[in-house]
């Protein structure tokens, strides 16, 4: 069912199967987690204004994203 890309979700609602066992024996294809709430555009845009001298607060402000995020996104 995970070829056919039927979710997790959707698979433990049909099977009646906890989602965690659906992600023990699905093996590794899907990734387990949260999504980033940022995508990878976001992040590299973070870090050219930073390299650009741009102080964090700053990006901070340009793109509408949290002072404190900018700082966990720089270090990553």
């Amino acid at each position: 069912m995970i070829d056919e890309g039927v979710s997790p979700k959707d698979i433990s609602d049909e099977l009646e199967i906890p989602l965690k066992t659906v992600y023990y024996l699905k093996g590794t294809k899907l990734k387990r987690g949260r999504k980033p709430k940022y995508s990878k555009e976001t992040e590299e845009e973070i870090k050219r204004l930073r390299d650009e001298g741009l102080r964090a607060k700053d990006i901070s402000e340009k793109l509408s994203i949290p002072l404190r995020t900018v700082y966990c996104l720089i270090k990553r």
